[in-house]
């Protein structure tokens, strides 16, 4: 995904690359993307389908802080921005260099853990939002 050392990013910084990282792949596969200005929106990209706007949130799991720790089960930071004003959720697990492509509605008011037989079906999920 990335040769940068992620481990010397500050939060601000990780961030940013994760949306410039979605951004970027979302642009690769096709899709239609535009980026609401503000950061209090509740979702960090509008993307369209053809048929629908979806509202996308973007996450990098595997903070700078813990990327040197074992591939352990970690836990996205899936609770913030309550009530969700997304309907997917992207996650970028940076510990085991993938994707998940998560429909909010799956979420159902729980965290999502990562690396868990439960992400299967969202790993590289680009689909979802085709």
């Amino acid at each position: 995904m990335s040769k940068i050392d992620l481990t010397k990013l500050s939060r601000v910084q990780l961030g940013d690359f994760g949306e410039s990282f979605f951004a970027t792949e979302a642009l690769k596969r096709g899709l239609s993307i535009s980026k609401p200005f503000g950061s209090q929106m509740g979702y960090d990209y509008i993307l369209e389908n053809g048929q629908n706007l979806l509202r996308v949130q973007v996450r990098c799991v595997g903070t700078y802080k813990k990327l040197r720790a074992s591939r352990q089960t970690r836990q996205a930071m899936v609770n913030a921005k309550k009530p969700r004003h997304y309907d997917f959720l992207f996650v970028i697990d940076l510990v085991a260099d993938k994707v998940y492509v998560v429909p909010e509605k799956d979420l159902a008011g729980s965290a999502l853990i990562i690396n868990s037989k439960q992400c299967t079906q969202y790993l590289d999920a680009w689909h979802l939002l085709k």
